[in-house]
């Protein structure tokens, strides 16, 4: 898990999703990041996962400076995983959310 410029982001979590859309309660999470942005998300079966990182756990729209993000470029990518393999090196590219509109003053 690393940034727009390639640094590791720590402390975020990996959300798994059996829909693109990634909306509603999460199938599994991830444990939090490590400070090289590396994470271990347990899957109780193979299948097809769409990956979303957050900041927390929890719903609701997100915050001003909250890391947001999912695997894939441009639009959710799926993850094929086999039950009782393990697959390595998911890279996902979180960004720091700017915030909705302008402030008006």
């Amino acid at each position: 898990m690393a940034d727009r410029d390639g640094k590791p982001v720590e402390g975020v979590l990996i959300l798994a999703y059996a829909n693109r859309e990634m909306r509603g309660r999460p199938l599994f999470v991830s444990t939090k990041t490590d400070r090289k942005g590396n994470y271990r998300l347990g899957l109780h079966q193979g299948g097809t996962y769409y990956l979303k990182i957050r900041d927390f756990y929890g719903g609701g729209r997100p915050q001003e400076g909250q890391i947001l993000g999912f695997y894939g470029s441009g639009e959710a990518a799926p993850v094929l995983v086999t039950t009782g393999a393990a697959t390595k090196e998911i890279d996902i590219v979180g960004n720091r959310f700017a915030g909705r509109g302008n402030a008006s003053p």
